[in-house]
């Protein structure tokens, strides 16, 4: 279990020197920063440290966003969301699942930017309703807009 724990803390450390830039560094090292948030973000769900594991997604995400993997970015912040939501941070994981949504449309992907709106809405709804329904009447848009493109 420690060991586990000192995994995760040093690829959340090696993430962080990944972005770091140098003089002999100039740019940021964005893949490799994302191979080890999600490293972190995996060890730290599987020891149940949910504030942790959110962090190490949502910086997971922000790596896949820099590198333009968007639907890897939307699928990492949706996780934080989930992580956020078990350790009881409504707010912030509706956050998240809003910016899980934005990089699915961002991508193109409305139907799954959509879905992600509705769970940030379920998980928001007991603490803010008026909140919930702005994700539903957004989600509700979305579908409404996609459905209105023609088919190429």
């Amino acid at each position: 279990m420690e060991a586990r724990k000192k995994e995760a803390a040093g690829a959340m450390a090696a993430g962080a020197k990944h972005e770091k830039v140098s003089l002999t560094k100039w740019k940021p090292d964005w893949e490799n920063a994302l191979v080890e948030y999600e490293h972190a973000a995996t060890c730290f769900k599987g020891l149940k440290d949910f504030p942790n594991a959110a962090l190490a997604f949502s910086k997971a995400g922000n790596a896949a966003y820099k590198c333009e993997i968007l639907a890897a970015a939307g699928k990492h912040y949706e996780s934080a969301g989930l992580m956020y939501r078990d350790g009881k941070d409504l707010a912030t994981a509706a956050e998240m699942y809003e910016r899980s949504a934005s990089s699915y449309f961002e991508d193109g992907a409305i139907d799954r930017g959509a879905d992600a709106l509705v769970k940030g809405a379920r998980v928001i709804e007991p603490a803010s309703v008026e909140r919930a329904g702005e994700l539903f009447e957004r989600a509700i848009a979305a579908w409404k807009g996609d459905e209105m493109k023609p088919v190429e």
